[in-house]
């Protein structure tokens, strides 16, 4: 068995990740077989982002398969924020070497810990598609609601260049739109 630095093994998951991101972006991958070809090619490996002036964790990618999360996480080491990208095939090459954001979860922890000694929390889900659909779900003291957009909006911020391998700063980067680039509020409808 060979001996791999943790660099190499990075090096190389990431290389493995990148060719199911190719293949999405090519010809796409039916959802059927997604699974099965994962199993087979793509490793997860990992990135954390540490505070300059502490070394204390503050946020961390996970990358597996055609995609990859980015989460947000507290002094108590609680995700707080996460961003979701997706390879998309790139039928007209608009968005080439691209990925999409398509999912955003934030929660909301309570001041205690529930019954279990776990973190309670609320949360807002936002899904995103790159035809510029939204829907939103919210859960609230236990009262979950669906909305979902009753028109498109811009989502050019939510695409975002796959990373070469090392250049994770611009991943790590919180604010994603314009000023009221979203106006979510005025466009949701209750389903």
């Amino acid at each position: 068995m060979q001996d791999y630095t943790l660099e190499q093994w990075a090096r190389f998951a990431y290389n493995q990740n990148l060719k199911m991101v190719k293949m999405t972006w090519e010809s796409g991958i039916d959802p059927d077989k997604y699974n099965a070809i994962l199993g087979k090619t793509a490793f997860p490996f990992m990135v954390t982002a540490l505070l300059e002036c502490n070394e204390q964790p503050y946020a961390y990618i996970v990358f597996l398969g055609s995609g990859f999360v980015v989460s947000f996480i507290d002094e108590y080491n609680r995700t707080y924020m996460s961003y979701n990208f997706e390879a998309f095939r790139d039928e007209d090459n608009t968005h080439k070497g691209c990925v999409f954001l398509d999912g955003l979860s934030v929660r909301y922890y309570h001041d205690e810990k529930d019954e279990d000694g776990s973190w309670d929390y609320d949360y807002t889900d936002y899904e995103f598609s790159p035809d510029g659909k939204i829907r939103k779900v919210e859960e609230i003291n236990g009262i979950e609601s669906v909305y979902e957009s009753d028109r498109r909006v811009n989502v050019e911020s939510n695409w975002q260049k796959y990373p070469e391998f090392g250049d994770w700063l611009p991943l790590f980067n919180m604010k994603r739109w314009k000023e009221g680039e979203l106006k979510i509020n005025e466009i949701e409808t209750e389903k």
